[in-house]
């Protein structure tokens, strides 16, 4: 087992700060209308990284925090005892065991608090140096004309329409953007209030607002400040699950010592449970809030699966550190803690980070929610109906240490960086099951993968890329190592018995990976083309979308680039046709970072939002739909639908999608609806970029 970083807990504290979604004005196709490139040929990354900087980006993403109150206070030191033999056993292992009671969780973090503070290499004030206080201050302002919501009683809608793009069938991923055929619920973000607007589609020719309503809200509240972040939200039927977080500060803003006495920040995640059975009028049924950033959540029928990750924050009160040494849930503001039997307690004292999940049936009241908290953290998750996989990094091996002024500061190499892997058994509540240490580290969930009875992780190492296979007691059956040696991973699908992986330094090699002998993966088949993918989507049998970025021979160019690949051949994959969007010094698409971006229309079609513009522009550029398909081998645009806004900036298209003939484009500035046979522009519903809602 490897020692973890002794800074961890600072560590864990920044990532968790981190892990909160970007608002779109911080999205890469505005920064980029707004530096001119310093070079187009890429770097290897290392990721080297010192705290400082990483503080600057934690200041920046609060700065673009919303505010809301959540009821808080001292929690209930003891759980229910029908609460807690409702939780399902863990197999437990040599690295996580079960706690067995309140009182072993918090010996232990009273011992990491003690060793730690022997340590204290830095304070995390010093890091913040009390500039969080005017970031969000300065961030925190502006209003917005009212909208019409009035709603249209009409009734219809469509059984032809687009729904979220996601990894696993039948397991639903949140979004920005929900489609029911009927009515589109789009979550919205200004700089002060997150909201929900119901949009009526039954008439496609006419979107109006059926109800629009707030979800949260800045304010401070007895001297606090609460910072909250709208992130995703679900539709199964009639109810509406909304997700965000609340982060919790001093409204000085100063940020205190990790080690002093006081009361440090706090941030919950909460599932907010709307009955939207009358559409004009929605009805907050509940909330339920568990500690922790927002790691991931999936939807299965009904029930949610709430994946987040909780630092417990190191006091020198006794009685501070108690209560925060297990994460606690919050039904309706009442906060209670995780029951001790829920409770993973890991051998490894160093780690101050749990990794909690929960289970909550949205179609009941919230009362019998299935709960587990696991000491390690997490970033990234694979999940089907009943299996969960999360990946933690250990940074045990990417720390080093320098002296700067007199003190010493971290930097990160993130190619040395590697993976504790953490699986749950979902079939009947959430059972622990047993973790592994994987070399390398994950791209995103798509570097995960379960498939008859073995698990498959892609992996960049400091030695190139690997593939592991383990099977379900998370034993390695088999490894595959040293693939494209000095690169990184930059996109991973696993289809079956094959990986498919996309790795990346000046051009792009798109290996096949043959899994049908899981002891013996082995590269069958590799192309190299210049620039890369980013995202690969299957298409059709033996055919590969690849979505990522041209270039040549010395690198990226920054043009879009979308391909397609025809691996029918194992040993000889071949590029058969590809576009190159080069209208504009600067080219991208949502969906090259952001899967869920992609649509698939009927017919084999597919949509992919396109944006345009200048690297030394100070204005932004052009935001356009693009409808593609595949004619007898070969890419084609067969649609393009670019939104009119009667002179107003449209910033990047995050979203597309599309009931009977109308196809929906979502950006910061506004909902338009288009006729698909025609282009025209059928409807628009305008977004304000700042302020509240009346």
């Amino acid at each position: 087992m490897k020692r973890q970083n002794p800074n961890q807990d600072i560590l864990d504290r920044i990532k968790a700060e981190t892990a909160a979604p970007l608002p779109e004005n911080l999205a890469p196709e505005r920064i980029a209308e707004r530096v001119q490139a310093e070079s187009q040929q890429p770097k290897k990354r290392h990721i080297a990284r010192y705290v400082s900087a990483a503080a600057a980006f934690v200041v920046l993403v609060l700065a673009g925090f919303a505010v809301w109150r959540l009821a808080s206070g001292t929690p209930t030191l003891e759980t229910p005892a029908e609460t807690q033999s409702a939780q399902a056993a863990d197999a437990g292992d040599a690295y996580l065991q079960t706690a067995q009671s309140y009182e072993e969780i918090e010996s232990l973090f009273f011992t990491l608090r003690d060793d730690e503070a022997a340590k204290d290499r830095f304070s995390f004030d010093k890091i913040f140096n009390g500039s969080t206080k005017s970031a969000i201050a300065d961030n925190v302002s502006g209003s917005v004309e009212g909208a019409d919501l009035s709603a249209n009683t009409g009734t219809g809608g469509s059984d032809d329409f687009g729904t979220t793009n996601v990894q696993v069938e039948g397991v639903d991923e949140g979004d920005i953007l929900k489609n029911d055929g009927s009515y589109l619920y789009v979550l919205r973000w200004t700089n002060e209030t997150g909201y929900v607007d119901i949009v009526d589609i039954c008439d496609q020719a006419q979107m109006r607002s059926a109800s629009r309503f707030e979800v949260c809200r800045a304010e401070t509240v007895d001297g606090t400040g609460t910072y909250a972040n709208i992130s995703e939200l679900f539709i199964t039927g009639d109810t509406l699950t909304v997700l965000y977080t609340v982060s919790t500060f001093p409204a000085s803003g100063e940020m205190p010592d990790i080690y002093g006495a006081g009361s440090a920040g706090t941030t919950q995640t909460v599932a907010a449970v709307y009955d939207v059975t009358d559409r004009a009028a929605p009805v907050l049924r509940y909330t339920y809030a568990v500690d922790g950033s927002l790691i991931s959540s999936r939807m299965m029928n009904d029930t949610l699966l709430l994946v987040t990750e909780y630092s417990v924050p190191l006091y020198k009160n006794d009685s501070d550190l108690k209560n925060a040494s297990v994460p606690c849930f919050y039904k309706d503001g009442v906060k209670t803690r995780f029951p001790a039997n829920t409770v993973c307690l890991t051998a490894n004292t160093e780690s101050q980070s749990y990794l909690t999940v929960t289970l909550l049936d949205t179609a009941t009241d919230g009362t019998n929610a299935q709960m587990k908290a696991v000491l390690g953290g997490g970033t990234d998750i694979y999940c089907t109906a009943n299996t969960l996989l999360v990946a933690a990094p250990d940074w045990s091996d990417a720390v080093t240490y320098s002296n700067v002024a007199g003190g010493e500061i971290a930097a990160y190499n993130g190619s040395a960086v590697d993976t504790r892997l953490f699986a749950f058994s979902l079939s009947d509540g959430i059972r622990y099951t047993g973790s592994a240490e994987i070399d390398g580290r994950v791209l995103n969930q798509f570097s995960m993968d379960a498939y008859d009875g073995y698990y498959r992780i892609a992996t960049t190492t400091e030695d190139g890329s690997c593939l592991t296979v383990l099977n379900e007691s998370l034993e390695t059956v088999g490894k595959l190592g040293g693939i494209a040696p000095g690169e990184d991973i930059y996109a991973a699908r696993f289809m079956g018995d094959t990986a498919y992986l996309v790795t990346f330094f000046q051009t792009d090699p798109l290996f096949i990976v043959d899994l049908s002998d899981p002891a013996n993966p082995a590269v069958t088949g590799e192309l190299k083309i210049p620039g890369f993918s980013s995202y690969l989507h299957p298409y059709a049998e033996n055919l590969l979308i690849g979505i990522g970025e041209d270039g040549d021979e010395s690198g990226t160019n920054g043009k879009l680039k979308i391909s397609l690949f025809d691996v029918s051949d194992m040993q000889s994959p071949k590029e058969i046709s590809s576009l190159v969007f080069d209208d504009a010094q600067y080219t991208s698409s949502t969906a090259q970072s952001d899967h869920h971006a992609y649509l698939t229309l009927p017919d084999g079609a597919f949509a992919i939002p396109v944006y345009e513009g200048a690297f030394a522009s100070s204005q932004f550029g052009a935001s356009k739909a693009c409808v593609l398909t595949v004619e007898d081998g070969t890419l084609r645009v067969i649609e393009t639908y670019s939104p009119d806004i009667k002179g107003k900036t449209v910033y990047a298209i995050s979203r597309i999608t599309y009931a009977g003939d109308t196809l929906y484009t979502l950006s910061d500035t506004a909902l338009v609806a288009f006729d698909r046979s025609t282009g025209e522009t059928l409807s628009r519903i305008e977004y304000p970029e700042r302020g509240v809602i009346e």
